[in-house]
């Protein structure tokens, strides 16, 4: 028989080591990571900024008027009877920002081929 490394029994003469440099962790976060916080962050808080408001019929809660937007913290609408955030649209735009934050951050987390 040959002694070659098919039929020879034993340990191969090229025994290959991981190499343990090449996936180190990194404490901070990458740039995919970090670019996807801030566009998080500047999402809520434009939506913070633009609200959506609505006014609400003070003898019938089914009658209800959209008002424009404004921001969370603002006494703009304060005169009008009934005014308050239209908590139903600020979450759906809310979950909107999240899936899209972390749409991209998954779109940034997918491994890159390795040319060969």
């Amino acid at each position: 028989m040959g002694n070659d490394s098919t039929t020879s029994v034993g340990f191969n003469r090229h025994t290959r080591l991981p190499n343990l440099t090449s996936r180190m962790a990194v404490p901070l976060p990458t740039r995919n990571t970090r670019l996807a916080i801030i566009l998080l962050v500047l999402g809520w808080l434009a939506l913070c900024a633009l609200a959506p408001w609505r006014q609400v019929h003070p003898s019938d809660n089914s009658l209800v008027h959209a008002l424009s937007r404004a921001p969370l913290w603002t006494s703009h609408y304060q005169a009008l009877p009934g005014a308050q955030v239209n908590v139903a649209e600020f979450l759906l735009e809310g979950c909107l920002v999240l899936s899209a934050a972390l749409l991209l951050r998954a779109y940034g987390a997918r491994p890159n081929p390795k040319p060969y």
